[in-house]
């Protein structure tokens, strides 16, 4: 086969000749590409492998694999990798719910999967798109879709779930999202650390004098594990993936909100993690509503931007609201 296949054509040879590269028990299975998409981002060609008597199957990003065709991966080991990846998942302990595939005895793998569903945050209006065919739910300005995670080879595989799959499960949105609020601190805790603190080793990171920069860390920090009065905290997960979603699980606010002893104002740095800044050290709001949409303009990455507003947390409803204030 010669190596100066386009993409097209080499789809249509992976959907070909993909057989001849498994074991006998995925040869009556179909072959399918549809397409998949994260928020925010472009659709991309999910390769399907089906095997028979098996409920599920993951999705392979063929873009991926034509990548190394592309850069000079001989043909044979390019489906030998994809074989390979589809052959070892079979052989996991873990699996995911194909979000492309409807089949029977979803309720009995919503009750193997429920544990490992999160939730994350995106901007509705910027994802409509992507939102057309997923279960969200819809909290001022912001979508929180939901993802089943489960660790495959070395990292993390996660799939949205769908309306369809939703319907299967025969459970509604609202418990499912009390479902992802319990998971999420269990699969991605709480992460938080001082801004000063952050800006510190940031220095750090690029050369500057590490003495003096020890001397900046934990600023914000007091002695007694609160935060002092003018405190800047970043909030995200531990994984710093899609961490904005930390704010709507209560425990994690009641518990900022002691730190500071007062409230604070939510700024969304970006899908990945939120700032929060007291009231009391805000004298401008449409100064800091300036502020957030310059900084969702000129540095964070257009498929990573949350929202230009600001949020305020109303601790007796637990509900996360647009401030309105003037």
């Amino acid at each position: 086969m010669s190596k100066t296949m386009n993409y097209s054509t080499f789809k249509s040879y992976v959907c070909d000749h993909i057989h001849s590269c498994l074991p006998d028990h995925f040869q009556n299975g179909s072959v399918k590409v549809s397409k998949v998409c994260e928020a925010g981002e472009e659709p991309l060609d999910s390769l399907i492998i089906e095997e028979p008597g098996c409920l599920v199957s993951p999705s392979i990003i063929l873009e991926d694999y034509y990548a190394s065709y592309a850069s000079g991966m001989p043909i044979d080991l390019v489906m030998g990798d994809i074989a390979s990846y589809r052959t070892e998942f079979r052989e996991s302990d873990e699996f995911v719910l194909d979000p492309l595939m409807r089949k029977p005895g979803a309720v009995k793998q919503f009750e193997k999967v429920k544990d490992k569903i999160v939730p994350r945050l995106i901007n509705y209006e910027s994802n409509r798109s992507y939102l057309e065919d997923k279960a969200f739910k819809l909290i001022e300005d912001l979508a929180v879709t939901y993802h089943v995670y489960v660790s495959f080879r070395d990292g993390t595989y996660s799939t949205a779930v769908t309306r369809d799959m939703l319907r299967d499960y025969h459970i509604g949105i609202e418990q499912l999202h009390a479902i992802a609020l319990e998971n999420i601190e269990h699969i991605t805790p709480m992460w938080f650390r001082a801004l000063d603190t952050l800006v510190a080793e940031a220095i750090a990171e690029q050369g500057q004098d590490d003495r003096e920069t020890m001397q900046k860390l934990d600023l914000d920090m007091a002695a007694d594990g609160t935060v002092r009065d003018d405190g800047t905290i970043v909030l995200s997960n531990a994984s710093r993936r899609y961490g904005a979603a930390i704010m709507l699980v209560p425990e994690v606010m009641d518990r900022m909100r002691r730190l500071y002893g007062k409230d604070f104002y939510i700024l969304p740095s970006s899908v990945h993690e939120v700032i929060l800044r007291p009231r009391n050290k805000v004298d401008n709001i449409q100064a800091l509503r300036w502020v957030v949409k310059e900084i969702n303009r000129t540095v964070v990455e257009k498929e990573e931007r949350l929202s230009d507003n600001i949020y305020t947390y109303d601790f007796e409803k637990h509900m996360l609201k647009i401030c309105r204030e003037k």
